[in-house]
């Protein structure tokens, strides 16, 4: 039967086509709004988009209602009227009770980004004044926080922003209110970490001169990983050049994750990458930290200027200290090494931090890979290992509330606690709120000097190792 329905409604359809005002049509449609079957729904609500009344209007407004909970049927109604979001947006505001129903959520949130995404005057004050109108014990449950969140991301899309389109309305003391909550929210560790980072997101809809300062100072190791990230991110999206330089401060004193994406928000902004630059010059920033996509784009930048000085500071051929030690081995990347006394060398040399087979111990990167590497690229990783570092490869420096200082790579973060990998895979757990500061050495856990300990015969032979030759 179900079947019968769907394939009578796709025959609807097309008749409607030829004859768009059957009202017979149209009023034996809108009944099937109420058919017990999901996918009979779905079919009427796409095929109603075909007709543009009020009624028709009325009808899809009272299926996204029931069906609130189905994303399919949701998406379909919202297509087939582009007028309904808002409106029904707005009536939904209106009954306080459907807000406190959790199966409405995602509804709602998709009516605030349409709504936000259409960007017109009339509707957006509308939806402010009946935000404005909500009883306190709505506007402090969360859910018009995560309202606002959607709304704003529609603007956005816009090309504007919450704040700026409710200026001087009733939505903007709405606004106001939630994110003056917010400011303390975020900063209250006896918060949960869900109603923490709904805070910071909504921070990010004022103003930055509300912003920066609650933002920053959640920019500490003693805040979960991913209060940090969220609030750099946040503090990414406001259109300014001061924020590259306060990240920049805190650079060298944060975990891998942080990093990451401190440089990530500055290399984002083409007005901000100068500042990336100046600090990777100025070795504040090591050009290892650059990932090899962000290190590609910065390289082929559109910016002439930037596209020079990244080839400059990034290029595979740049100048680093270690380039005359590396040309002074490179005859061993054509003499004929031997496998056996290579093994020999590697597990003198190599194996408390790498692994290959049943020798060394896996702290350091795979070596699955350096197989496909030409030779020449596996010396200059060997004897400049601070080229090119991954992230989660960086060694640093933890200085404790007692006064102890341990060094090593952060293998691992939790929001309570961080873990520390040392060579021959010695871990130790730190928790936060036993960190005084942390600090990046800029320089990978592999040390420099190998040249020290081995000849470049000795190099040819544990080339041939690595490789498999």
């Amino acid at each position: 039967m179900i079947l019968l329905h769907r394939r009578a409604l796709l025959l609807s359809a097309e008749q409607i086509k030829r004859f768009p005002a059957d009202h017979w049509m149209t009023a034996q449609l809108i009944r099937l709004t109420g058919d017990d079957a999901a996918r009979v729904r779905l079919q009427v609500a796409l095929t109603l988009g075909l007709f543009d009344t009020a009624e028709v209007r009325d009808s899809l407004a009272a299926l996204a209602r029931r069906d609130a909970a189905d994303a399919w049927i949701v998406n379909a109604v919202l297509s087939s009227s582009a007028e309904l979001a808002p409106r029904l947006f707005v009536e939904m505001l209106a009954e306080p009770s459907l807000l406190a129903e959790a199966k409405n959520l995602p509804l709602l949130r998709q009516l605030a980004t349409v709504t936000g995404v259409r960007n017109k005057t009339e509707e957006l004050t509308a939806a402010g004044a009946r935000f404005a109108s909500l009883p306190e014990d709505v506007r402090s449950s969360g859910v018009v926080d995560e309202l606002l969140l959607s709304l704003d991301e529609g603007l956005r899309r816009a090309g504007t922003r919450l704040t700026d389109v409710w200026q001087d309305t009733a939505g903007q003391i709405i606004l106001t209110e939630q994110i003056q909550a917010a400011l303390v929210v975020a900063r209250d560790t006896t918060q949960s970490i869900d109603d923490r980072l709904r805070a910071v997101r909504l921070i990010g809809c004022g103003e930055l001169a509300i912003a920066r300062e609650p933002l920053s100072s959640l920019l500490t190791t003693q805040e979960p990983p991913e209060m940090q990230t969220l609030a750099i991110r946040t503090l990414a999206g406001f259109q300014d050049e001061e924020t590259a330089g306060e990240l920049l401060t805190i650079f060298p004193a944060s975990t891998p994750a942080v990093q990451y994406e401190i440089i990530e928000a500055i290399a984002n902004h083409p007005q901000r990458i100068p500042a990336l630059f100046e600090a990777i010059a100025s070795g504040n920033v090591s050009a290892a930290q650059i990932t090899p996509i962000r290190r590609t784009l910065l390289l082929n930048h559109a910016d002439e200027k930037l596209r020079k000085r990244a080839q400059q500071l990034l290029a595979a051929d740049r100048e680093t200290p270690r380039r005359q030690v590396i040309e002074q081995y490179q005859p061993a990347t054509t003499l004929a090494g031997e496998t056996l006394r290579g093994r020999a060398i590697f597990v003198r040399e190599c194996a408390a931090c790498h692994r290959i087979g049943d020798a060394g111990v896996e702290v350091g990167p795979s070596l699955i890979t350096v197989k496909h590497r030409t030779a020449s690229e596996l010396l200059t990783q060997i004897l400049d290992p601070n080229r090119e570092v991954g992230p989660n490869y960086m060694q640093f420096a933890v200085a404790l509330n007692n006064g102890q200082v341990l060094a090593g790579m952060i293998a691992e973060e939790s929001p309570s606690s961080l873990t520390l990998k040392q060579a021959e895979n010695r871990q130790e757990v730190i928790l936060r709120e036993n960190v005084a500061e942390i600090k990046a050495t800029g320089v990978s856990l592999m040390p420099e000097g190998l040249e020290k300990k081995v000849t470049p015969a000795e190099m040819a032979d544990l080339l041939a190792f690595l490789r498999g030759d």
